[in-house]
């Protein structure tokens, strides 16, 4: 459970992370 959880934040950071540059692009 606890691994499930902490593989989802970091996907939710990958996410942010990405659609910070495409911001930054545009």
């Amino acid at each position: 459970m606890e691994n499930i959880l902490s593989l989802t934040i970091a996907q939710i950071k990958l996410e942010i992370s990405f659609f910070g540059k495409i911001v930054e692009i545009s």
